[in-house]
């Protein structure tokens, strides 16, 4: 479908005046000076998207979009923002992470082929839910699973009781079991764990592990994540660790993605190139903006 976007410059002083509509699958946002974190809060109201970190947002924005997308709209509303958009359960999730503006760029990288892989099954509820089939063999038991899973992380040594759902054969329960761990992550053993999950036969059990470890700040989540960029592990697990590495935009890990980019096997050493690449621009424009200080 063709998308139909109109940006007009108005008078920045003038009074505030916002429209905002969502009709079928096209939204249209027509504002006159109006704080970002307002229009961003009615158009994540009206689509139905979740929207995460709007206290980050600052500013006033005018603009025309009419008859969009929503993604190209996001687009041009988050021009200044560092943001990611993941699809999780059929629904969108926005979170928002700083503004741009003339600081250096922090946030989420975003790398074609790595950070835009996402989950489509999140495994992130609170109380297991008994199977809808009751002679489902394989629903019961995963409900089970699950049920035990919840009271295993109540009582001591939860990490360990927990970490011993990564062994199940149900991918909600390994699922549900790295989000408990996460919940856990001032013990290192925790994040060890989730590490783990890194060589999991399921790529939605992966990519939580990375989307885990990329919102767990410190360094020893940084640690273990870039310990398994050697050689000796798999490609799988080595692509992980660098879409891991991406999410969190840290500059600190740029000499280990530099010898990963120069000694991995070619599908990771050129997923690698491109995220030292973008990480060298951040580390330069950070340096930049010091020394004009």
């Amino acid at each position: 479908m063709s998308v139909i976007l109109l940006a007009v410059l108005l008078n920045a002083s003038a009074p505030q005046s916002t429209v905002v509509q969502w009709t079928g699958d096209r939204v249209t946002v027509r504002a006159v000076n109006t704080p970002l974190r307002t229009l961003l809060e009615d158009v994540a109201q009206r689509t139905g998207i979740l929207l995460s970190g709007a206290d980050r947002l600052a500013g006033n924005e005018t603009v025309d979009i009419r008859n969009a997308s929503l993604e190209d709209a996001l687009q041009i509303l988050l021009a200044n923002v560092n943001f990611i958009v993941t699809r999780e359960n059929g629904q969108f999730h926005l979170r928002v992470y700083s503004m741009t503006g003339h600081a250096p760029p922090t946030g989420p990288i975003s790398i074609p082929g790595l950070t835009d892989q996402v989950v489509t099954r999140t495994g992130d509820v609170v109380q297991p839910q008994d199977p809808a089939d009751p002679d489902d063999d394989s629903a019961v038991e995963e409900a089970q699973e699950l049920a035990d899973l919840e009271l295993a992380a109540q009582g001591a040594d939860s990490v360990l009781n927990v970490s011993e759902a990564l062994q199940s054969d149900h991918t909600e329960v390994r699922i549900r079991a790295l989000h408990l761990l996460a919940a856990r992550s001032e013990e290192p053993d925790a994040i060890t764990e989730i590490v783990s999950a890194f060589s999991d036969e399921d790529m939605n059990v992966v990519l939580t592990a990375s989307d885990l470890l990329a919102s767990i700040p410190g360094l020893a989540a940084l640690d273990a994540i870039e310990s398994q960029l050697i050689p000796e592990n798999e490609n799988e697990v080595q692509i992980a660790a660098l879409r891991t590495l991406a999410l969190r935009g840290d500059v600190s890990s740029i000499d280990v993605v530099r010898r990963t980019a120069g000694e991995a096997p070619p599908p990771v050493r050129e997923l690698a190139q491109w995220l030292l690449q973008a990480l060298e621009e951040r580390a330069t424009a950070a340096a930049d903006r010091k020394q004009t200080q």
